[in-house]
């Protein structure tokens, strides 16, 4: 059993919280099985390897909250390491390793970006040589990380515009794809403008629920007036996903099918079928399937979770062979694999599919930030970018789907039993939702990997999956993160 130590001066900062979330992972930062520990301000993360690793745990940031940092590759070691020195290492470490790579790859970083990087590595060799005085070594290290966090922000918000105007060349839109999931459709004049202003292209969920509410008995209404009102505003259409594993989802009669698999997968066959026949050639891209690496609410193992994917992308290809077909993965850092029981990470789920050579055109990975359960955990922007980065070596188009919260008390319309990440420091707001869509999405668009982003839930009035994600409030008013993406439309989109 291999065991890593990490000293916190401040007990604080090891919460139940934070360490439970807490792990190792390798170079491909998949996690591993880990068990942790807290004693006294000793942190213990045991598992059942002895390789060298970079331990991920939620860590407050100043002026940013918490947010998930990783050390630098560390080896087995009997003296405990100072977590907010190697956090901070981290950090800086991956900070000026993407600048290099920009200048390398003919960008020209600003003075302002290149200042924060020597104020960030001053910072931290004052951390280093403080280390006989553990708690100033510790307010050194959060210096560093604010340092650094500043040259993130600088650093994107010049080069994912700058990367976006050479992309485009000539001044010519792009075509990437910035759709609206449209479980509920705006039931106003002026929301119905502001969406199509927004938003190119629309996600129609063809939830299995709501279509086949009793087995074999179709209901296509809902279906049908989203399409035609996708169809009569312009918009592109992705359809789907047509299986996704959660209760919202699933008909209550499939239950019956739990343990008879082979049984549940005819229900599936037939079910995706159906869809198919009805909406071919309407739609311009098929949602074949979603989270299915994460599990669901049926029993079902790894390898028949595989076999249900495969299952619905060869019943969507018999019959449409044109329409390119996406599958998308939830969580894709796949923070749960510290904790649960199953081999395949979301990218090596994706990786079997690809590699089976069944007609999958493109991957979708599933954001869900700023939420406790069911999501993914606040990123800082390096990371995020670098995710995207390791999913387009799979060489496919990628659809990236997300939601981000603008509050963080309860929501009684969201059926996802989740808790969105907050701490005293930094408020959930509808500005702090505003601002990472400023940042992440210009990041997306300038990534040629990603042909489309979908916005996940639209409206916090309606039944919803994650709490406060939509771009109306609760009381029906637009946020200011759909001006954004709205402002992004207009300047870089067809």
């Amino acid at each position: 059993m291999g065991q890593m130590r990490f000293y916190s001066p401040r007990r604080e900062q090891l919460s139940p919280t934070a360490v439970d979330r807490a792990y190792l992972a390798g170079m491909e930062g998949i996690p591993w099985r880990s068990r942790n520990t807290v004693h006294q301000h000793q942190l213990l993360v045991e598992r059942p390897l002895h390789d060298s690793g970079n331990l991920y745990i939620p860590w407050h940031v100043p002026e940013h909250g918490d947010v998930v940092l990783s050390t630098a590759s560390l080896m087995e070691s009997e003296r405990p390491y100072h977590l907010p020195l190697e956090l901070a290492r981290g950090t800086l470490n991956r900070l000026r390793n993407y600048a290099a790579e920009l200048q390398h790859a003919g960008l020209e970083l600003p003075r302002e970006i290149l200042d924060q990087l020597c104020e960030a590595q001053r910072c931290f060799i004052r951390c280093t040589t403080a280390q006989r005085d553990p708690h100033q070594s510790a307010e050194l290290a959060d210096q560093t990380l604010v340092a650094c966090f500043a040259g993130m922000e600088t650093l994107f918000d010049h080069c994912s515009h700058q990367l976006l105007e050479m992309r485009r060349g000539n001044g010519a839109p792009l075509h990437t794809l910035l759709a609206a999931n449209l479980t509920h459709l705006p039931t106003s004049p002026r929301d119905e403008q502001l969406l199509v202003q927004t938003f190119n292209s629309a996600a129609i969920p063809t939830t299995w629920r709501q279509c086949e509410p009793n087995a074999g008995q179709f209901d296509w209404q809902a279906m049908d007036t989203r399409l035609q009102w996708s169809q009569r505003h312009g918009l592109r259409l992705c359809a789907g996903p047509l299986i996704r594993l959660d209760r919202m989802s699933l008909p209550d009669w499939v239950y019956l099918w739990e343990d008879d698999f082979e049984q549940l997968q005819t229900c599936v066959a037939d079910y995706v079928q159906a869809v198919v026949r009805r909406y071919m050639g309407k739609v311009h891209i098929w949602h074949a399937a979603a989270g299915l690496n994460v599990g669901g609410e049926l029993s079902l193992t790894e390898e028949q979770r595989l076999r249900l994917a495969v299952t619905v992308i060869e019943n969507t290809r018999r019959l449409d062979s044109q329409t390119p077909l996406v599958i998308s993965f939830d969580q894709p850092w796949a923070e749960y694999l510290a904790k649960d029981d199953m081999d395949l990470s979301p990218i090596h789920f994706a990786d079997a599919l690809a590699r089976a050579d069944l007609g999958v055109a493109g991957v979708g990975l599933e954001l869900h930030v700023g939420y406790s359960r069911g999501g993914t955990l606040p990123r800082d922007l390096l990371e995020i970018s670098r995710q995207i980065d390791r999913w387009s070596f799979l060489g496919l188009p990628l659809l990236v789907s997300i939601a981000v919260p603008s509050r963080s008390d309860s929501d009684a319309q969201a059926w996802v039993k989740t808790d969105v990440v907050a701490d005293l420091a930094t408020d959930v707001t509808p500005r702090s939702q505003q601002q990472w869509v400023e940042q992440v999405a210009a990041m997306l668009l300038s990534k040629p990997a990603v042909h489309g982003i979908i916005w996940n839930q639209l409206f916090d009035a309606e039944p919803h999956a994650f709490p406060h994600g939509g771009l109306w409030d609760a009381s029906g008013d637009p946020k200011p993160a759909l001006e954004t993406l709205a402002t992004l439309r207009k300047q870089y989109l067809s």
